[in-house]
């Protein structure tokens, strides 16, 4: 990791900030660091390594991240290395990592403050707070046109996924799914 995160510092322009790494859980797939500098903005750092997702995914991603900042929506940006990426990839040890940097988002969470808004607010301004928000990324996402492209729910959720996942022993229940998948495939598709 000291390898992937040397080369991160250089590609972000982040060699004198002080990096601490947020505490990840079981089976987290990023690495997470805030990077720190007295007087400067705090930005945060991922570095994922997993090879479970494609640079293209990862693309997709910080690419939609920052169309919806650029277009108003309340969320953190994406930084843009210094060769101008949103998804940097260094390879160490024949693992890709992929790593992105993001302008460190104002606020605290509603859980380290005793699941209070704030105070003297009532709760019910926090949920109308976030369905303003919810409602602004909902509107870009109607209009957004990507660069890239995730995978779709097809793409993960088809037969060849679930018989890898459920046994034969289970071929009633694996009938069923097949059936309703091909039922969702012929729902309409539209912004």
């Amino acid at each position: 990791m000291n390898n992937v995160l040397e080369k991160a510092k250089s590609l972000y322009e982040l060699k004198n900030y002080e990096f601490s790494q947020v505490a990840g859980h079981d089976d987290g797939r990023n690495d997470v660091f805030v990077c720190n500098k007295d007087g400067e903005n705090k930005y945060v750092l991922r570095i994922s390594g997993l090879g479970d997702r494609t640079e293209e995914e990862y693309l997709a991603e910080t690419e939609f991240v920052h169309y919806l900042a650029s277009n108003g929506a309340p969320v953190a940006d994406v930084i843009p290395s210094v060769d101008g990426k949103l998804v940097e990839c260094v390879e160490i040890d024949s693992v890709k990592n992929y790593i992105s940097l993001f302008v460190y988002a104002k606020g605290m969470l509603i859980c380290d403050n005793g699941y209070r808004y704030r105070e003297g607010a009532p709760l019910e301004e926090y949920f109308f707070n976030t369905g303003k928000v919810l409602g602004a990324i909902h509107r870009l996402s109607k209009v957004y046109k990507p660069t890239h492209r995730r995978q779709t729910y097809f793409d993960k959720y088809n037969m060849e996924y679930m018989n890898q996942l459920i046994p034969d022993a289970y071929a009633e229940l694996k009938t069923a799914i097949g059936q309703r998948l091909e039922a969702f495939k012929q729902l309409s598709v539209d912004e």
